[in-house]
């Protein structure tokens, strides 16, 4: 599940790029976690995603995008065929 709190291409498609990048190693720490992004940077992660944007929003600028991503565990993933 993803929430982006403000508009911005650029940034969703940054960070959309690291989260492919970076998945394996996201998962493994944080699953069952959500983290909060801006550009290529993890600024919080916890369990709800409404304490998870409250933490965000004081670490970064107002113009920026924040993306909430949810990380599921291992049960919670689905696979395509």
């Amino acid at each position: 599940m993803v929430y982006f709190i403000q508009k911005g291409v650029k940034d969703m498609i940054k960070v959309q790029n690291y989260l492919l990048r970076h998945s394996l190693e996201l998962s493994r720490k944080h699953a069952g976690k959500h983290i909060a992004m801006v550009d290529n940077r993890i600024v919080a992660i916890g369990r709800k995603a409404s304490v998870v944007y409250q933490k965000a929003i004081k670490n970064i600028p107002k113009n920026k995008t924040v993306g909430i991503y949810y990380l599921p565990t291992k049960n919670e993933t689905l696979v395509a065929l």
